[in-house]
């Protein structure tokens, strides 16, 4: 699943060391586009092809090597200081968020900027965030140059990656290693 959703899947697989999965739910696969549907089918049968998207954007390239940790940004915020929290160190983080104005994603990153959360991540991929499953181009744009303001080029950058609340959400498995190998444009996933 996905959404509130973010919060076991990142526990179970904190705890326990299984993949987890951040996907459509049945109830939204059926309006999921045709790259999410065949994504959550493929992870199902054991495949974990590469994800890349062609509207996807590298802020900041190169190479960065990880456990994926992540999902919804609103949800993850609420686990900093607690015994839930995420590793954040050396992990890629992936973060999309629905309904928020830009200035409440802007304390969110701020946040995690602050709190040194940020400077431990091996890359950040920033998802989609829409309003009512409407992608808001300016919005977008805000979010991206503030998230490449706080990490300051010194980490990978992908944004508009094909994960969130609208048509795109491709599943990503939580908690499995994962290459952001931004010379290909993919994220890659080691499977054990």
């Amino acid at each position: 699943g996905f959404s509130d959703i973010t919060i076991l899947l990142n526990e179970i697989s904190r705890q326990t060391g299984l993949v987890t999965y951040h996907a459509p739910m049945l109830a939204t696969l059926s309006r999921s586009d045709q790259k999410s549907q065949d994504s959550f089918f493929k992870v199902l049968t054991g495949n974990f092809e590469p994800v890349n998207s062609p509207a996807m954007q590298i802020m900041t390239g190169s190479t960065a090597h990880g456990r994926l940790i992540g999902g919804n940004l609103a949800s993850l915020i609420h686990l900093l200081g607690t015994p839930h929290e995420p590793d954040w160190e050396n992990n890629i983080l992936v973060i999309e968020d629905v309904g928020e104005a830009p200035y409440k994603i802007d304390r969110m990153l701020t946040q995690l900027h602050l709190s040194g959360r940020l400077e431990k991540l091996a890359g950040l991929i920033l998802g989609t965030f829409t309003d009512a499953d409407n992608q808001e181009e300016e919005w977008s744009a805000t979010i991206w140059e503030r998230a490449h303001e706080l990490t300051g080029g010194e980490i990978p950058l992908w944004v508009n990656f094909p994960s969130g609340h609208g048509t795109r959400n491709v599943t990503l498995p939580l908690g499995m290693e994962t290459v952001m190998d931004s010379a290909s444009g993919q994220l890659e996933f080691i499977v054990p």
